[in-house]
């Protein structure tokens, strides 16, 4: 029954909407070379995030009217203000890890995969494969060609009677 005033005012939302500011102006760089959009960051983002923080901070997490979700949220990103700002140092560093999780979550279907492996060298074979495929995938290759590749070099130290592959693979 809250007024749109009332509900801009709640702490939760006016974190939310400095937030989205923040990652508005962010994605706005995304497409600029390092250097460029470490400066403009500090032109444009910094002070977002300096407002974001100053919002923080005069939070009161002690308030009785103070939801625990709510209270937990500030509480931690005061813990981490020095982390969540790691960003601004450096235009390389991407503003969120949307990337790396998206990646996990493929390591989690194939630790999930290989629950059903029929024995533990078989679960081991498996996950050693996803690894080859997933660094192929991660650095641009095509995963069929970097397997192939490999496979085919391997057969070549076979008839060059290269006993230690292992070690060969580690050197080139």
């Amino acid at each position: 029954d809250a007024s749109e005033e009332e509900i801009l005012e709640q702490p939760a939302v006016k974190a939310l909407l400095i937030a989205n500011k923040i990652f508005e102006e962010d994605t706005k760089l995304k497409r600029l070379q390092g250097e460029e959009r470490y400066e403009k960051r500090l032109k444009k983002v910094a002070p977002l995030v300096d407002e974001f923080f100053e919002f923080i901070h005069s939070i009161d997490i002690k308030g009785k009217d103070m939801f625990e979700t709510l209270r937990k949220a500030v509480v931690y990103a005061m813990n981490q203000e020095g982390y969540l700002q790691t960003f601004l140092k450096d235009g390389e560093i991407p503003i969120d890890n949307g990337h790396c999780e998206r990646y996990i979550k493929y390591v989690a279907k194939v630790r999930k995969s290989c629950l059903f492996a029929y024995s533990e060298c078989g679960a081991e074979a498996f996950g050693r494969i996803m690894s080859v495929i997933w660094t192929a995938i991660m650095n641009g290759a095509d995963p069929f060609y970097y397997v192939k590749f490999i496979l085919e070099e391997w057969a070549k130290l076979e008839q060059n009677g290269v006993k230690d592959r292992k070690q060969w693979f580690a050197n080139s």
